[in-house]
C-alpha cells in the first residue's frame, strides 16, 4: 500500500503536467509532453544506478516451477481479479475519450479526474489496506468493489449529453466513487495474492499474480473502447454489469482457494 500511495505521487505530477498540453491542444504541446517523460525515464535510470546490489535469497529445496499452475483455486482467484483490474483503464484510456467525444465538459476535466484520482490513492490506500488483512475481509471487499464500479460506470453513463455543469458533476462523482472502488479492490487484491500464496512458493505465485495484472492491462484498452466508448452510456451500463458479476464470481472462488491452502502449503507437494 506503501509503494502504491508512492507511484500515485508520480502519477498526480504526471497528470498535473498534462494538463496544459490538453489545453493547448498542438502537436509542440503533446510533443513535449513527451519528450519531457523520456526525460524522467533517463533520471530514473541514473537514481537505479545508485543503488546497492542485495544478492538474492535462495529458493527453498522442494518447491516444483508447476505447483502455481496446479493449484487450480489461487490461478481462479487470479484470474477473476485480473479480469476486476480492467477497471484501472477506465481513467486511463475511457476518462479521455468519453471526455471528448460523448460529454460538453472541458478537456481539462481528463486531468482533474487523473490527479483526483492518484490524490485520493496517495491519501487514503495505506489507511483502507490496513483494515483489508485477513482473507475473509478481502473476499468481502473484493465483491463491494464490483458494485462500487458498477455505481461509478451509472454516474459515468449520466454525464452523456448534458450541459457542461452537469457533466463535470458527474464526471467528478464518478471519479471519486471508482477511486474508492479501486482503492477497496487494491487492498483485497494485495492481501489475497499474499496470504493464499505457500510461503515456499512466494516467487512463482506472485509472478503468476503479476501476469495476470499484465495481461489485465493488455486488454483493457480493448474492453474499454468496444463497450463505453463504442456503445455510448449502454456500454457504461453492461460493464457495471460485468464487474458486479466478477464480484458475485469472486466470493466462492476465494473460499475455495482458503480451503485448499493445506494441500499446497508443505514444499513437498510435487511428492
Amino acid at each position: 500500500a506503501y509503494l502504491r500511495s508512492v507511484v500515485n505521487v508520480g502519477l498526480a505530477l504526471g497528470g498535473a503536467g498534462a494538463a496544459p498540453a490538453l489545453v493547448a491542444d498542438t502537436k509542440a504541446a503533446y510533443v513535449t509532453v513527451i519528450m519531457t517523460n523520456a526525460a524522467t525515464y533517463v533520471l530514473t535510470a541514473l537514481v537505479l544506478r545508485s543503488y546497492p546490489h542485495i544478492d538474492p535469497v535462495p529458493a527453498e529445496d522442494g518447491a516444483p516451477i508447476s505447483q502455481v499452475f496446479r493449484d487450480l483455486p489461487y490461478v481462479l482467484m487470479t484470474a477473476l481479479m485480473a479480469a476486476m483490474a480492467v477497471q484501472y483503464a477506465i481513467i486511463d484510456v475511457g476518462v479521455p475519450l468519453w471526455v471528448d467525444n460523448y460529454t460538453s465538459a472541458p478537456r481539462w476535466s481528463i486531468s482533474l479526474l487523473f490527479v483526483m484520482n492518484t490524490l485520493v490513492v496517495v491519501l487514503f490506500q495505506v489507511a483502507v489496506s490496513r483494515r483489508v488483512e485477513t482473507v475473509a475481509v478481502a473476499a468481502r471487499v473484493a465483491s463491494v468493489s464490483g458494485l462500487v464500479f458498477w455505481l461509478a460506470c451509472v454516474l459515468f453513463a449520466a454525464s452523456e449529453g448534458r450541459s457542461t455543469s452537469w457533466a463535470v458533476a458527474c464526471l467528478v462523482a464518478a471519479g471519486l466513487v471508482h477511486v474508492i472502488g479501486e482503492m477497496l479492490q487494491a487492498a483485497s487484491q494485495i492481501c489475497l495474492g499474499q496470504e493464499l500464496a505457500p510461503n515456499h512458493a512466494q516467487g512463482q505465485y506472485q509472478g503468476l499474480a503479476s501476469t495476470g495484472f499484465s495481461l489485465s492491462a493488455m486488454i483493457a484498452p480493448t474492453v474499454i473502447t468496444l463497450l463505453p466508448i463504442k456503445l455510448g452510456a449502454p456500454g457504461w451500463w453492461i460493464l457495471g454489469g460485468f464487474f458486479i458479476v466478477l464480484g458475485l464470481l469472486l466470493l466462492p472462488a476465494i473460499a475455495w482457494a482458503q480451503r485448499t491452502r493445506t494441500r499446497f502449503a508443505a514444499p513437498s507437494f510435487a511428492d
